[in-house]
Order: C-alpha cells, then sequence, then structure tokens
C-alpha cells in the first residue's frame, strides 16, 4: 500500500511504481512481452471525477508498467448496459477517459462481445487470448456485496445479459458471493491495483454513493488479502465481507489479517473514521449469532423518487425480473417480484432510486 493524494499522472505513476517495485516489480507478475488483458472499473457512462469508475490515471500508470516490459495490452470492461450493448459500451468508454487513454497510450480497447463457459458461468472469451489479467478495481461500497474491490470487480468479466441472468437466479446474497467467488476461482488475476485514492461510501457503488478521500493505491496478487485489508480501513472484520468469506473457504486466499504481509504504509495509517455502510448492510452491526434469524425479517427494498426520475428507463430495462414497470409515465417497483438486487439503484444515472427499510431494520437502528 502507497498514499497518493491525487490523480496528477506523475504521482499516480510514482505511486504505482513504488507499490509494484515493493513487491519486486511487474515481471514478478507478468512474463515480459506478454497479452495482457487490463480490466478497470467501469460501471457506467460517467466521468472519472464521479468517483464511480477507476480513474484513468490509474489505469495509465498501469499501462505504462506492462509497456515497460514489453507486453502488448488490451483494455476493457463489461459495463453495466442493456440493448444495442456494442452502442452503449462506447459510450461508456468515451466518458469514463478510456477511449482517449487508449488512443494516447496506444492500446488496443476491446469489447466482450463473446463468451466461453468456464466453470458453469459465461465469461469473456478475451481471457482465452491472452495471457494473463490485471485487475484494477475502484474501492467503493456496494448494496448488495458491502465492498466492491478485487473480487467484485471480475463480475464485469460476464458476458453481456448474462449479467441479469445471474443476478435473477442467484439473488441471495450469499450465493451471488459464492458466484463471485467462482468468477475469482475461474479467472486468478496475475495482479490486482486497487484506485484507492478516492473512494465510496455509503450506498455505492453507483450514484447513491458518497466520495470519500482515501489517498491510497494497493496492490497484490490475493485479491481475497486485498479486500481484508479494505474491510480494515473500512472499519469491518474481513469475514464480515461476503465475498472474502465466501472465497476464503474455497482456499483461494487470505483473509486473516495476522497472516497478510503488507509492505509500504501500514493499514493503521489509512484506517480513519469507519466507513458509512450501505443502507441495506446488517451484517457489520449485528452479531453473527443473531444475524442469520434476523435476516429473513429484515427487508429492503428499492423506491424510485418522482423528483429525481429522469424517465430514461434504464432501471426498467435491467432488472431480472421485470420487477420495474412504466405506470403513469414513471417507474415504479413491484415489491411483490423484487428480489433486492438492487441493479436498478446500482446503475441508475440520475440517483433517483433510494433504499427502502422494513420497519424492523429501522428499529434496529439501521
Amino acid at each position: 500500500m502507497v498514499k497518493c493524494s491525487d490523480y496528477e499522472s506523475a504521482a499516480v505513476s510514482a505511486a504505482v511504481a513504488k507499490a509494484l517495485g515493493s513487491l519486486g516489480g511487474i515481471e514478478d507478475f507478468i512474463v515480459p512481452g506478454s497479452r495482457v488483458l487490463v480490466k478497470p472499473n467501469l460501471l457506467m457512462a460517467v466521468p472519472a471525477s464521479s468517483g464511480i469508475v477507476t480513474h484513468p490515471e490509474v489505469v495509465r500508470a498501469v499501462i505504462r508498467q506492462l509497456k515497460n516490459i514489453n507486453c502488448r495490452v488490451l483494455l476493457g470492461d463489461g459495463p453495466s448496459v442493456w440493448g444495442g450493448e456494442a452502442r452503449n459500451t462506447e459510450r461508456v468508454y468515451e466518458a469514463t477517459g478510456m477511449k482517449l487513454l487508449a488512443e494516447q497510450e496506444k492500446v488496443e480497447l476491446v469489447r466482450f462481445s463473446k463468451h466461453r463457459m468456464r466453470g458453469g458461468i459465461p465469461l469473456s472469451a478475451l481471457l482465452d487470448e491472452c495471457d494473463a489479467l490485471v485487475n484494477v478495481p475502484k474501492f467503493k461500497t456496494h448494496t448488495l456485496m458491502f465492498l466492491s474491490g478485487g473480487v467484485k470487480n471480475l463480475y464485469g468479466l460476464v458476458s453481456g445479459p448474462y449479467k441479469t441472468e445471474l443476478h435473477r437466479r442467484y439473488f441471495r446474497q450469499e450465493e451471488f458471493a459464492g458466484i463471485l467467488a467462482d468468477i475469482y476461482a475461474e479467472v486468478k488475476p496475475a495482479l490486482t491495483v486497487i484506485d484507492g485514492i478516492t473512494a465510496m461510501e455509503g450506498d455505492g457503488p453507483g450514484t447513491g454513493g458518497k466520495l470519500r478521500r482515501q489517498g491510497i493505491i494497493l496492490a497484490g496478487k490475493d485479491c481475497v488479502a486485498l479486500d481484508s485489508a479494505l474491510a480494515f480501513i473500512m472499519g469491518v472484520k474481513p469475514e464480515k465481507i461476503l465475498t472474502t468469506r465466501a472465497a476464503a473457504r474455497k482456499g483461494l486466499g487470505v483473509c486473516d489479517l495476522r497472516a497478510i504481509e503488507v509492505m509500504g504504509e501500514t493499514l493503521g495509517s489509512a484506517r480513519g473514521a469507519a466507513f458509512r455502510p450501505p443502507a441495506t448492510s446488517i451484517t457489520a452491526a449485528i452479531p453473527d449469532l443473531l444475524l442469520k434469524p434476523l435476516k429473513k425479517l429484515m427487508r429492503f427494498r428499492p423506491v424510485i423518487n418522482r423528483n429525481y426520475c429522469a424517465r430514461c428507463g434504464k432501471c426498467a430495462e435491467i432488472c431480472p425480473v421485470k420487477a420495474v414497470k412504466f405506470i403513469d409515465s414513471y417507474p415504479r417497483v413491484d415489491d411483490s417480484r423484487c428480489i433486492s438486487c438492487f441493479c436498478c439503484h446500482e446503475t441508475c444515472p440520475a440517483r433517483a432510486i433510494t433504499i427502502r427499510k422494513s420497519l424492523l431494520a429501522r428499529m434496529a437502528g439501521l
């Protein structure tokens, strides 16, 4: 972990170089001359200043490290788009600054248009065409998984509409965390570099979250260990993060902080006030003994605020169970169908969707 106060290009480049240097250098992870897929977090068509997507300067620093050892770099992500996927992915690349970055750095900007089943999951066929994957996530909270970090970022490798299908089939938090762990087991990035310069707390990972200046870059091979470090910084026990717990139980990495060697800055130096958790999170507030029986009684549902709604229809298009319908020209959530996957909340560009808590959740102070 290395401190980096802002996104000034030279500062970010130095921070990434220092982090990788502490680990032995980029050659310890990537064979020189390899074909490498670099995958940032590009959730939606928003500028880097939104704090919702991996900042281009962090991606640039990673690309330049790879170019230093003569790698051929492919850059891309599978963002949460719907209908006209190729056209909308292009919009995401342009808005996030990735299209310009690819032109400046002379790397290939790719689309995840083809897939192959791996471990029963449809993942981008580009994984078969590359020698290594470099994972470049954004440090954010997440309404469904609590944390969007190293493991969660790999969900972008799931091909197109299958993302919605997996949300529909595995809508319970523990089941979805298991799928994310399975994806991690299949793709196992050679290296992960986390953009934690500006992080997000509250109702992330989209427009509902609140930005938080964190000022750090983290790098490593083990996403479970990296996410455990992020959890500690957030003020949460690593095992409370469902993706971390699922991956650790499968033997995919280390979540015991005592067994994780941290080089550079200490984790304690990056830990300030606890992150504001997502409105949906009960895992951090309730002891494990009481968590399972109470979880069934505490419900959270998305609510659409007409005063902010742009009536773009994105919530209705992305809902995996078609619980969002237009009534009187405005979208409305059918609670009887809603599975609380929060895909609509995650992808709403207008910040028009909030989370409604059940009476018991409110009584518990959540």
